[in-house]
């Protein structure tokens, strides 16, 4: 494991992986998992999630960074018990990505720590 940065305590990488983790009150509050993928990916996964939780909410932004602009399609999906999926497709500088956020809505934390 390795900490992200000193600036966002609780969030760690899984060294040799595509994940990361939000650690809070000794507890793993989310997992983050980064795709290399296209809008066929992303489809596929979102088609998938939306057969196991139902209709999701979707955003759509666009905005400038400086010179580079920054879109993204946001999908969460929300079971009754809080767990909870956000699917997003990103495009910065026309490159894109998927990422995926694994988490429970219901969890509190009240304070970061290591894994």
């Amino acid at each position: 494991m390795k900490e992200l940065s000193p600036f966002l305590p609780g969030n760690w990488l899984v060294e040799g992986s595509n994940l990361g983790l939000f650690v809070c009150d000794d507890k793993v509050a989310s997992i983050q998992q980064h795709r290399d993928g296209g809008l066929q990916d992303f489809a596929l996964i979102v088609q998938d999630f939306r057969i196991e939780y139902g209709e999701p909410a979707t955003t759509i932004v666009t905005f400038p960074v400086g010179p580079t602009w920054i879109s993204n399609i946001d999908v969460r999906f929300t079971s009754p018990s809080g767990e909870s999926v956000n699917v997003q497709l990103s495009s910065t500088d026309e490159k894109l990505g998927i990422h995926l956020n694994f988490f429970n809505a219901n969890m509190q934390c009240t304070t970061e720590t290591k894994p």
